[in-house]
């Protein structure tokens, strides 16, 4: 006997009640995987700040701070992604934040050169070079970081039958696909567990649909493009401009 349209949609509503309940448990999982830990600040500046590779070395000059943070930038740039080691949401989240502390640094001494008369032509020049390496980089790594998280999310909901996907050029449309989606408020709930680490990783859309091939509802997220030199301030992606 064939199925109709409506016995199919019938089929599918009947199990939403399971999928809820399912939908309570991977919203608590991924709510704990991408919230920052412990009870201090959650800020994202004040985790990026807080980066190693933010700590300027007063003892040093400018030009020699530049220099360092120049051949950093080419360092990681060797190895994007070498040192995530796994895909857990937390350590993409660390390495995002690493390459944000890049950012972090050339604002700093960007801060510094503002207040310099003598020699600022030549500053300027060295941070535009490290602007430039750093760009690239953030071109090369922000599409393999969602990436990565994209697959994280989608091997902790598969036995749940969440299925998730990073889709368009770059993977900058985060698509869910759940039962628990033809709900609008299960997709507001969602979304508020992803938090911050969609900005982060500069995603354009989160989409979501409640069957594969529907339909989908979601979110605009005004985000950077992945080459624009940007810091974290508050709970905002902020483009630095560069010095003139």
């Amino acid at each position: 006997m064939s199925i109709t349209d409506s016995q199919a949609d019938k089929k599918r509503k009947m199990g939403l009640l399971k999928k809820l309940i399912i939908f309570i448990v991977i919203m608590w999982c991924i709510g704990y995987l991408t919230a920052p830990k412990g009870g201090g600040d959650t800020s994202l500046a004040r985790q990026a700040n807080n980066s190693a590779l933010t700590q300027s070395e007063p003892a040093l000059p400018l030009d020699k701070r530049i220099e360092n943070l120049h051949a950093s930038i080419k360092l990681f740039s060797a190895d994007p992604t070498g040192g995530l080691k796994g895909k857990e949401a937390k350590d993409i989240r660390l390495h995002t934040l690493l390459v944000y502390s890049f950012a972090s640094s050339i604002t700093q001494m960007q801060e510094e050169v503002a207040t310099i008369v003598e020699g600022r032509d030549g500053y300027i020049k060295a941070i535009n070079a490290a602007r430039a390496d750093l760009s690239k980089l953030q071109k090369l790594v922000f599409p393999k970081l969602r990436q990565r998280y994209a697959e994280t999310l989608g091997d902790l909901g598969w036995e749940h039958d969440m299925y998730v996907s990073a889709q368009g050029k770059g993977g900058v449309y985060l698509e869910l696909v759940n039962g628990a989606f033809a709900s609008n408020k299960n997709i507001k709930s969602m979304e508020d567990s992803l938090g911050d680490i969609i900005d982060l990783l500069r995603f354009r859309e989160t989409r979501y649909r409640w069957y594969k091939g529907g339909g989908w509802q979601g979110y605009e997220h005004e985000n950077p493009a992945d080459g624009e030199i940007a810091i974290v301030k508050g709970h905002n992606i902020v483009p630095v401009p560069p010095l003139k």
